[in-house]
């Protein structure tokens, strides 16, 4: 089973330079490890998702612009909302794709 992804999980884009870390404000209430629960509305680029240094596709700082979370949990929500895992990834508008880095927690915590 995939990994929960919690806030300051580490991102990264494959056009970006540098990695950034997660925040999390898609729900207050549920926390693993002491951090909250990555839902797949933390999708906002500059305010759930930081720039990633440059961007190589347009040779400029980077300004995030995700499009949606794919691959989430199948069974597992917090007010309906599905949760980010391990495998979750976000298309970029520019071109780029995010993928999970680290999940940002040391514990196990499996979704469905």
């Amino acid at each position: 089973m995939a990994q929960k992804i919690t806030e300051s999980a580490l991102l990264q884009c494959d056009k970006g330079t540098t990695p950034a870390q997660l925040k999390v404000d898609s729900q207050q209430f549920f926390y693993v490890a002491g951090k909250l629960v990555a839902t797949a509305e933390d999708k906002k680029g500059m305010k759930n998702i930081p720039a990633f240094g440059m961007c190589t596709i347009t040779r400029k700082n980077c300004t995030p612009a995700p499009i949606a979370w794919q691959d989430t949990s199948q069974k597992d929500d917090i007010n309906d909302m599905k949760l980010l895992t391990e495998k979750s990834s976000c298309m970029c508008s520019q071109g780029g794709k995010i993928t999970i880095h680290q999940v940002g927690h040391e514990e196990t915590h499996s979704v469905e």
